[in-house]
């Protein structure tokens, strides 16, 4: 009995630790809530026209454009989200968006609280532009 005692309180103490870790680790979930952003090109041709501002809102752990879905018919996908114990307050998302045209966009980003800022590149037959994206929540 007395050999028993001191695993049964080792793996009660795992146990507890493991709970707690489980309980404070980082959502990677992104919180329902749109941005409106505005965009700089940063590379890419002259050819077509650029992309200045848009709505990005997450719902469900997908993106959705609003002027780049209506004008571009982009629709929502889904974000991979990487989150780090050290900024808790930080969340990145990754995503690739195709329209029914065989377009992409593909974003790389982060949310800090109220903040969104990244990177957008949209790939069509003119080419490819890579565009600067920040804002705040709506």
């Amino acid at each position: 009995m007395k050999k028993t005692s001191p695993l049964l309180f080792a793996i009660f103490i795992l146990l507890s630790i493991s709970t707690r870790a489980q309980t404070n680790a980082p959502s990677t979930d992104i919180p329902d809530q749109s941005f409106k952003i505005q965009l700089t090109k940063t590379e890419g041709g002259k050819s077509g026209w650029d992309w200045t501002s848009d709505e990005i809102t997450f719902s469900s752990n997908k993106i959705a454009t609003k002027f780049m879905g209506q004008h571009e018919r982009f629709p929502a996908v889904r974000c991979t989200v990487m989150t780090s114990p050290n900024k808790p307050n930080s969340m990145n998302f990754t995503a690739t968006m195709k329209n029914p045209g065989g377009s992409t966009i593909s974003w790389e980003g982060r949310i800090t609280g109220n903040e969104i800022e990244g990177m957008a590149t949209w790939k069509n037959l003119q080419g490819s532009k890579t565009y600067r994206f920040s804002g705040k929540a709506k």
